[in-house]
């Protein structure tokens, strides 16, 4: 069986269950086992938490590390006769500098221990980066070579957040 929800958004939590009904039969009860199972689905909605986030979108003129929006078109690098969808889809990429950063925008304490060594060695040749922090999986529907549809979950695909690292 496959559960379809229409909504975008993961605030709806889906249950499903199967149950095997019961009946009388001459005074007995017995368990139907070989019938068509009954099926309940119930959906209740979740509570959406905000989280405290690394990465910021780039404005017109980024200097620290943010995300960048990049729409890239499949149709565009060649690939529009074998995927059915999505015809595209935001992967994004990270840009921007990490110089002169306070301990508390890093994204992890290893990279704070590097930014505070490269400041105690002026003439260490390592410095922290602006690099995806969280990546998500997209879905994707495409013809296989024997003209099969697939469908399959493609996972860090898209870039969510950026951090130094």
């Amino acid at each position: 069986m496959v559960l379809f929800n229409d909504e975008d958004s993961p605030s709806n939590h889906v249950t499903a269950t199967t149950t095997a009904r019961r009946i009388r039969h001459g005074g007995h009860e017995h368990q139907m086992l070989n019938l068509r199972p009954f099926l309940s689905i119930a959906t209740e909605p979740t509570e959406q938490r905000r989280s405290r986030r690394h990465s910021r979108t780039c404005g017109d003129n980024p200097s620290h590390c943010c995300r960048q929006n990049l729409y890239v078109n499949f149709k565009d690098l060649g690939w529009g006769d074998w995927i059915i969808a999505p015809k595209g889809y935001y992967a994004n990429f990270c840009m921007g500098s990490c110089n002169g950063r306070r301990g508390y925008s890093y994204h992890n304490f290893h990279t704070h221990i590097i930014e505070e060594y490269r400041n105690r060695n002026p003439y260490a040749s390592i410095h922290p980066c602006c690099a995806p922090t969280r990546l998500s999986s997209m879905s994707l529907i495409y013809f296989d070579t024997d003209l099969n549809i697939i469908k399959t979950d493609l996972p860090k695909m898209i870039v969510d957040e950026c951090g130094c690292t």
